[in-house]
């Protein structure tokens, strides 16, 4: 094996050169860890924001909704609009309470 000669001493603008790779290097590696934090976050949040959809869709469609439950359960459609009107005559009730 040859006797390889010991580099040269780095210059200063050498040193700067050096160091400024090296942020740039650790900057790229933290940006791709947080690309795949943030990807791995994305799955729970479609599901959130699917089961708000659903939420919306309820509120929208609270005929539909009844509707489906009564035949599904065999319900009464009476019964059920009395049950999903529990809390609209709850909060007018407590509307009136509070104007007197």
């Amino acid at each position: 094996m040859a006797n390889l000669p010991s580099p040269a001493p780095l210059t200063p603008k050498q040193q700067r050169d050096a160091r400024k790779a090296a942020l740039i290097a650790q900057a790229e590696w933290q940006r791709q860890e947080l690309n795949s934090t943030l990807i791995s976050l994305e799955g729970p949040s479609q599901y959130l924001r699917m089961g708000w959809d659903g939420l919306k869709f309820v509120r929208d469609h609270p005929v539909l909704i009844t509707t489906v439950v009564a035949v599904v359960t065999r319900f009464s459609l009476r019964t059920l609009w009395r049950i999903a009107l529990l809390p609209v005559k709850a909060l007018q009730m407590y509307r009136n309470l509070r104007l007197m």
